[in-house]
């Protein structure tokens, strides 16, 4: 990360990780499912800020996030024969696979006499997908929107004898969920 020049900068920041399940699914009966019991996380962000030389008190920040997460509902084992010997007799354990995608863009312009106008607009997109391992015990797929819009102008400063805020607050969700309990809904 750093700038790229006199007025613009970026930063990456990339992290991973990932494991395998330390629970034995010892039962004859266990069903695994399409996801699996292991863990794995991928999250990645690229951040842009800019302040033009030739506006001053404007910044900008572009932000993009992404996650992809999977991994079971629970991790755990058995009291029989002991919890030390991390095995299950589950027949089945759920596993999620969620990926996440989130723009955010930050805009500030500081009018020099008091005046400080704030602009924050986010755009964030979810797929989230439950597997059981039979697909009538409780599969299940979501997939949400979300959109939101926050401006702000706030005058004066804390030592001021006057100061104050003034703002509107938008958003908006859209989710579409499947889920196959015994049979199909949406």
């Amino acid at each position: 990360s750093g700038p790229i020049n006199d007025q613009l900068a970026a930063r990456i920041a990339l992290d991973y990780s990932s494991r395998d399940t330390f629970i034995d699914y010892v039962s004859p009966a266990f069903e695994q499912n399409d996801i699996g019991q292991d863990f794995s996380n991928l999250t990645g962000r690229i951040k842009l800020l800019w302040q033009p030389a030739d506006i001053d008190g404007l910044t900008v920040k572009l932000t993009y996030s992404r996650s992809d997460v999977t991994r079971p509902s629970a991790e755990g084992a058995a009291q029989d024969p002991a919890f030390s010997d991390l095995r299950s007799t589950t027949i089945w354990m759920p596993g999620w696979d969620q990926v996440t995608d989130t723009a955010v863009l930050d805009v500030d312009y500081d009018f020099g006499n008091g005046l400080i106008l704030t602009k924050k607009f986010e755009a964030s997109t979810a797929d989230v997908e439950r597997r059981v391992g039979r697909p009538t015990m409780g599969d299940a797929d979501v997939e949400r929107d979300n959109y939101s819009n926050e401006t702000r102008l706030t005058y004066g400063t804390p030592e001021d004898v006057i100061s104050g805020v003034a703002g509107l607050y938008v958003a908006y969700a859209d989710q579409d969920e499947w889920l196959n309990q015994g049979g199909e809904s949406t």
